[in-house]
């Protein structure tokens, strides 16, 4: 997107709006998933923490975008098909993957996979979607009962529904708009839940030893070595 200039007017302004409302979707989406992730993360240290949700996803990412989008690019530059009128001009995003994935050895099976997959994307983000609003509901910390979680998972599919059948896309626009007023707000509450967590870090972070006489020349800086103590803490286990 870094080259995307707008010099031929080809969809003018798309990428201020998109990338603003990634911004903003990011920003929301932020305080939910930060939930999820430290309920099902105690017991981890913070370097486990680091690696195992913020380095191996990216890592994935860069290779699953590498080696599909340069075939999709591939697949557009030798003609064997027109995935950009299909996204462009059709806006058929689910038609231009199936077609995509047609051009790949065992294609029935690979779609067949991708559909698995979106399934198991929708489930698992609708049951931790309901477990994060019931935990701030509630107020508990430990498992909530099955039938709450139930419930809060059918009201937001119902809600998603009915958004869907009374307003179609018009009112996925008005909700990307809405995202996009509210992720201001959270953009500078972000900052202060970052200071609040080192801020937390610290007082929870047992006080460092002093170091044996005659060694004061050779220890590591005093703030590397909390940096190293910190990322090696585990994080607390819940209470029984």
């Amino acid at each position: 997107m870094s080259f995307w200039t707008d010099t031929y007017n080809v969809n003018p302004g798309w990428q201020g709006r998109w990338t603003v409302f990634y911004w903003a979707w990011t920003i929301t989406w932020a305080p939910f998933v930060g939930i999820f992730i430290a309920r099902i993360s105690k017991g981890r240290t913070i370097r486990q923490f680091i690696a195992g949700v913020l380095l191996l996803p990216t890592g994935f990412t860069i290779v699953w975008f590498s080696v599909f989008g340069l075939s999709a690019i591939d697949i557009q530059r030798t003609g064997r098909g027109d995935l950009v009128k299909q996204v462009v001009v059709d806006r058929d995003i689910p038609g231009s993957m199936f077609d995509f994935l047609a051009h790949f050895p065992a294609s029935y099976a690979i779609s067949l996979l991708a559909v698995v997959v979106v399934i198991a994307f929708f489930t698992t983000s609708a049951d931790s979607a309901s477990l994060v609003v019931d935990m701030l509901c509630t107020g508990a910390d430990g498992t909530s009962p099955a039938g709450q979680r139930v419930f809060w998972a059918v009201l937001q599919g119902a809600v998603g529904a009915t958004l869907l059948v009374a307003a179609g896309e018009a009112g996925l626009d008005a909700l990307q708009q809405v995202i996009i007023v509210i992720g201001l707000p959270f953009f500078f509450l972000a900052f202060a839940v970052m200071f609040s967590l080192v801020r937390a870090l610290r007082a929870d972070h047992p006080a460092l030893p002093p170091l044996p006489a005659g060694q004061q020349h050779t220890a590591v800086r005093p703030r590397k070595r909390f940096a190293n103590r910190l990322l090696n803490r585990r994080t607390r286990e819940p209470q029984a």
